[in-house]
């Protein structure tokens, strides 16, 4: 049910060209091509890191019972526009001191992973037939706490690396975004 689907993501995944994917993955593929490894392998490993969203997307798909196409691609306008991939790499790039702070790292992980999801599936379960009104419509919706978020990001950006602490607070601040979508979409759903 998830291998075929999933390997057609992986190849969407490594075809995409977007400033965010080259900036975060672009420079592991090109230090693995300089020591001697083939280009797609290359690819394939520079991108491994996200290589696991394709089941969500696809259990996302599943669950709303809509394409895996539209899935992916809301999905991936979210990472982008949002900057998830980013900050799931910081997430990723964390050194633990201890094993609290690597049981602390898997958790953003997952709860990263987990936001992104619910969020994609409360978006197509407004329309799922029109992803990118639904998408649209919810930068108008929610715009307060998408410019929230947005400029948190900026602020990790221009910041020193992120530390666990600043992962944390940023995660609630997506939280609050995520759960203020759900709940709209809800209340489009009762009165649609």
């Amino acid at each position: 049910q998830f291998a075929q689907p999933i390997n057609r993501l992986v190849e969407q995944q490594l075809a995409r060209d977007e400033a965010e994917w080259l900036t975060l993955w672009g420079a592991e593929k090109e230090a693995l091509v300089a020591q001697q490894v083939e280009p797609q392998l290359a690819a394939r490993l520079a991108a491994s890191d996200s290589i696991f969203l394709s089941l969500g997307i696809v259990d996302t798909a599943i669950k709303q019972d809509v394409s895996i196409d539209k899935s992916a691609a809301l999905y991936f306008t979210l990472g982008e526009y949002l900057s998830l991939d980013w900050f799931m790499a910081q997430i990723v790039g964390l050194q633990p001191d201890n094993r609290w702070q690597d049981l602390a790292r898997e958790s953003y992980v997952d709860d990263l992973e987990s936001q992104r999801r619910r969020l994609t599936a409360s978006l197509l379960a407004v329309n799922a037939s029109k992803p990118e009104a639904v998408f649209t419509d919810w930068q108008v919706q929610q715009q307060s706490l998408i410019v929230r978020w947005q400029s948190m990001v900026r602020d990790l950006r221009r910041g020193t690396t992120p530390d666990f602490a600043m992962i944390s607070v940023a995660l609630r601040e997506l939280l609050d975004l995520v759960q203020a979508s759900v709940e709209a979409s809800q209340t489009a759903d009762k009165s649609g």
